[in-house]
């Protein structure tokens, strides 16, 4: 994954295609349910701001550490 940070204070994160098709899919998901529309980047700071610690822990299991 590579991660640039520009000036505005703003961070690019390159996905796999595989990774953005699943993201893409959960956009669409969210917003048909919602029935308004919810934004890529909404659902990836939701992630990050909630779901980081399980982040860390699973990596550390799958490495057996």
């Amino acid at each position: 994954m590579d991660v640039t940070t520009k000036s505005s204070g703003r961070t690019n994160v390159t996905l796999s295609e595989e990774t953005t098709n699943l993201l893409r899919k959960a956009t669409v998901e969210a917003s048909n349910r919602a029935g308004l529309p919810i934004k890529q980047t909404e659902l990836v700071n939701y992630l990050i701001n909630h779901h980081l610690a399980d982040a860390i822990e699973g990596i550390l299991k799958e490495r057996g550490l």
